[in-house]
């Protein structure tokens, strides 16, 4: 039987479907990858705007920088520029620690002495500005020490923290007394500072006190340039000169420190330790610290 002209084989029909279809599936896909390029296209351009916050207004400024150990382990500012950490002293199950800070760097000049407290010596707690900057006319309080007077050898009250420290007026360094009677938060200056003039000395700074047990007095040591001074107070308002330990091969010596350390292996053979910092510049040295191991009677250091 033959089939009718007006229907074409079925092979035939397929091949004319199948030839109408391919050129609209071709545009159909050129038409999808142009589709899927400009989504693309967009979606980076939106990624790039999230990045840069070009598309949604001023970008907000980072946090400020953690203040006092907020990572657990460091005393550290925020902003300002800190130096000189004083030595830690224990207070009633409290360890007490200062720094001189700057709040005003870099436009500003000064220090402060700002106050911070632990528990472990680990985790500190800023407690703000101990000693404030342009405090007297004698200068900003600098680097110096602090001692709890349970004696009451100065006559300032028995507990009462007594830091004594350089003030610098016109470039001349002097000893000044400040003293706390609230557990070291706050400290007023001595009405008859300084407790020590400059004897004419370019370095005369940075004192190291510690209670003389032995002989019932105060000794401190004294960054005198090449030298260290050994002075003894009985009430930490009158100071006398007793010796010196000098050094002509370290530069400037700064920041003293002194204490006791026991022996290795012998805990009753106690040694004492004078450490200090070094600036050897001016002999091409660098800076550094140095330290050496003794005897020292409150008043002599002598080396092993």
């Amino acid at each position: 039987m033959t089939a009718s002209p007006s229907r074409p084989p079925a092979a035939g029909l397929a091949r004319r479907v199948r030839d109408r279809i391919r050129p609209l599936a071709r545009r159909h896909r050129r038409a999808l990858v142009v589709a899927v390029a400009i989504l693309l296209v967009a979606a980076l351009v939106v990624a790039v705007r999230g990045i840069t916050g070009a598309d949604r207004g001023p970008v907000e400024p980072p946090p400020p920088a953690p203040r006092a150990a907020d990572d657990g382990i460091h005393i550290r500012p925020s902003g300002e520029f800190m130096n000189d950490p004083q030595r830690p002293f224990l207070l009633d199950g409290v360890w007490h620690a200062y720094a001189l800070v700057n709040a005003d760097h870099p436009g500003g000049n000064g220090s402060s002495w700002r106050h911070y407290t632990s528990a472990d010596l680990v985790t500190w707690h800023d407690e703000g500005v101990a000693i404030d900057k342009y405090d007297t006319p004698l200068g900003d309080a600098e680097t110096g020490s602090v001692v709890v007077d349970t004696g009451n050898t100065s006559g300032l009250g028995a507990g009462t923290v007594i830091a004594i420290l350089t003030q610098q007026s016109e470039g001349v360094q002097r000893q000044s007394l400040y003293y706390s009677t609230d557990g070291g938060y706050r400290f007023r200056p001595l009405a008859g500072n300084p407790v020590m003039e400059n004897p004419g000395s370019p370095d005369f700074r940075d004192p190291k006190v510690v209670w003389d047990g032995e002989h019932g007095r105060w000794s401190m040591a004294l960054a005198e340039g090449r030298r260290i001074g050994f002075y003894t107070s009985p009430d930490l308002i009158h100071w006398t000169y007793r010796s010196d330990f000098a050094r002509d091969d370290l530069g400037t010596m700064e920041t003293p420190d002194v204490f006791p350390i026991a022996s290795a292996g012998d805990p009753d053979r106690v040694r004492w330790v004078l450490g200090v910092g070094a600036d050897g510049a001016a002999e091409g040295r660098g800076t550094g610290y140095a330290y050496w191991v003794g005897d020292f009677d409150g008043e002599r250091f002598t080396t092993d």
